[in-house]
């Protein structure tokens, strides 16, 4: 059985900080989180 990793819940911010991120800044933060589902979902299969 494979290690995890729980992405979400050890990186918690508080929904306002998130919002006022740069638009740029949110845009890589879904990007990263995209791709890091896609490889888990690949690797799981």
């Amino acid at each position: 059985m494979a290690d995890y990793v729980a992405v979400q819940a050890h990186h918690i911010i508080p929904l306002g900080v998130f919002n006022d991120l740069k638009h740029e800044v949110r845009e890589e933060f879904h990007r990263i989180f995209d791709t890091l589902q896609k490889e888990s979902k690949r690797r799981l299969g």
